[in-house]
């Protein structure tokens, strides 16, 4: 018992320590852009991420969280690992190819409408293609060691890569050529390093399957987890980024960068974000189905006084977080309240969600609730809303992030029902 304590308090450190060190330079980079970058390039970048982070969703579909779950199950089997990721790239192929042709016509369609020269969108169209490719090796590996417990290696390597990027960075900032278009290709440059990185890092831990190997139970076990997730990815892909694309088009350059500004602020959130899927979702996919309900209220209920903690202090004290912003963004005190707020909610709910995923809480029935609330407050929303305000589109992404957040509780609430009867 105790040298278990001894180790799980080993990992927590490594993680809090490396997943510190990792966001401080990411947040170290965003807050440099956002200080370094004139508004306008600001705002074409912002925009960019927004397509980036739409694309990395439609192509992926959930695909690299179901491998931590599948793959947990027969954990330190090579063989049986290497098929199950034979499987993964066989269909992530074939999304990847279709996913980058699809973004080359649409780029090559909004290019006049946001005044992007031929030059500029084909780069842009090059880079995320790169950035989709280099995401896909990184999803497919990673679980490899995150059930390994590796984390050493895995922030050894996020900081590596962080400091390649602000160095990118810093060094054409001093040099004065930096803009939005240098931005995105240094971003593009630190996730080729990333994968290169990972596929070093996991050879020799799987065996992967031969042509004339049957994989056919492997791919069929993928898809069951896979499908039902789709429609509510799907949707995932562009409500995450849907105030992006409408301040684009209602609102102004400058509110564009604002809501792109106030977004970094979320990035805050991605160390207590990335312990539901580098430390919550791996230990729940192997742990006893008799002890789950238990863990799990002690990881939710624990997780909750935290975000409440944080609210409350950022509700007294919004000047702490408009002083990283800099100048041009000091008005922004209720903004940024409330987006402290939608990431509050959604940190809960991403623990729920890897909970859910871990223990294959995964039903015929899971994209109808994921997606269906939503798309109700989507449409109320458009009939009451004034997008071209960047309060009312803030309101806006909180009620899409409650309304998912609840449907995350019946989920889960299902699930562990199940369990108890299935012990």
């Amino acid at each position: 018992m105790l040298v278990t304590l001894i180790r799980y308090a080993r990992l927590l450190a490594t993680y809090f320590v490396g997943q510190g060190v990792t966001q401080l330079l990411k947040l170290g980079i965003g807050f440099l852009l956002i200080r370094a970058l004139p508004k306008e390039d600001y705002a074409v970048f912002t925009l960019v991420m927004a397509i980036y982070a739409t694309s990395s969703i439609l192509v992926e579909l959930g695909v690299g969280q179901v491998l931590t779950a599948l793959l947990g199950s027969v954990h330190g089997n090579t063989r049986a690992m290497g098929r199950y990721l034979s499987a993964c790239r066989y269909y992530r192929d074939r999304m990847l190819g279709v996913g980058i042709l699809v973004l080359f016509l649409i780029l090559l369609f909004i290019a006049p409408v946001y005044g992007w020269g031929g030059g500029f969108w084909f780069i842009v169209w090059v880079c995320i293609s790169c950035s989709l490719i280099c995401q896909a090796v990184v999803s497919i590996y990673s679980p490899i060691l995150l059930l390994d417990q590796d984390l050493k290696r895995v922030y050894t390597l996020g900081v590596v890569s962080g400091l390649f990027r602000l160095s990118c960075i810093g060094i054409a900032y001093y040099c004065g050529f930096l803009n939005a278009t240098w931005a995105i290709v240094i971003g593009t440059l630190q996730l080729f390093v990333e994968a290169r990185a990972y596929c070093y890092m996991t050879r020799g831990k799987v065996v992967y399957a031969d042509r004339s190997t049957d994989i056919r139970k492997e791919k069929k076990e993928l898809l069951s987890q896979t499908l039902p997730r789709v429609p509510g990815y799907t949707f995932l892909a562009f409500e995450g980024q849907i105030t992006i694309f409408m301040m684009s088009v209602l609102g102004t350059a400058s509110g564009l960068a604002e809501l792109g500004a106030l977004s970094r602020l979320g990035m805050l959130f991605i160390l207590l974000d990335r312990m539901g899927a580098m430390l919550v979702g791996p230990y729940m996919a192997k742990l006893r189905a008799a002890d789950v309900f238990r863990k799990t209220a002690v990881i939710l209920s624990s997780i909750t006084v935290l975000v409440l903690g944080i609210l409350t202090v950022v509700y007294l004290f919004p000047q702490l977080l408009l002083f990283i912003l800099g100048d041009g963004y000091q008005s922004l005190e209720y903004e940024v309240f409330l987006v402290v707020l939608a990431s509050c909610i959604r940190t809960v709910d991403v623990f729920i969600f890897s909970i859910c995923s871990a223990r294959k809480y995964i039903y015929s029935w899971f994209a109808v609730l994921d997606v269906a609330p939503v798309i109700a407050v989507m449409a109320l929303g458009f009939s009451l809303l004034d997008f071209s305000q960047l309060t009312n589109v803030l309101y806006f992404t909180i009620a899409m992030v409650v309304v998912r957040f609840l449907s995350k509780i019946l989920i889960i609430t299902v699930g562990l029902r199940r369990e108890k009867i299935d012990v």
